[in-house]
């Protein structure tokens, strides 16, 4: 949801910063950093732990990084920590949801399960961009985020809740 006025709000508050390491790019390099450094990891835990419990945990790191921000005002370095917690939220995830689909996906039907993951990915942040630049020009910053916060909250209830874990998936096609 955040996307759109994202660079603009680390921006401003680089700006108020005094420290000289305060920069527009630190918080979108450390995402980034977070999301590559974690891949290696969660990819070897995926091998053998729950992708269920993965993905939950990405969700939960995600929205810690959502409420730190939240919360931040117009702290620089709490923003620049919540989005390395996002990053890392956001690589656990993928991990986890893609080694997901590997899993409850036939063997023949796993190129249409990735491009299903691709797609929706896609879709989702296109879709939620354009929702978070929409709510954002009616209202400010941290109710994008708290709309994010709440809606990180539902899906973490649903993947709970809803989502069936791998190992029943693969015992009732077996």
């Amino acid at each position: 949801l955040s996307v759109s006025f994202l660079p603009n709000l680390v921006g401003g508050m680089a700006d108020l910063s005094s420290s000289n390491f305060a920069t527009n790019s630190l918080p979108f390099t450390l995402y980034y950093a977070t999301f590559a450094l974690i891949l290696i990891p969660a990819g070897q835990y995926a091998e053998k732990g729950s992708l269920k419990n993965i993905m939950l945990t990405g969700c939960l790191l995600e929205l810690c990084g959502l409420l730190l921000i939240i919360f931040a005002g117009e702290q620089y370095w709490l923003l620049v920590m919540a989005r390395a917690i996002s990053g890392a939220g956001q690589g656990l995830f993928l991990i986890g949801l893609q080694s997901y689909l590997l899993v409850v996906t036939p063997k023949k039907q796993r190129t249409q399960g990735a491009a299903v993951k691709v797609i929706g990915r896609n879709a989702g942040l296109i879709s939620g961009t354009a929702i978070g630049a929409l709510i954002f020009s009616f209202t400010d910053y941290n109710t994008v985020f708290v709309i994010g916060s709440v809606l990180s909250v539902m899906g973490m209830v649903y993947l709970w809740v809803l989502v069936p874990s791998e190992h029943k998936i693969s015992q009732a096609s077996d």
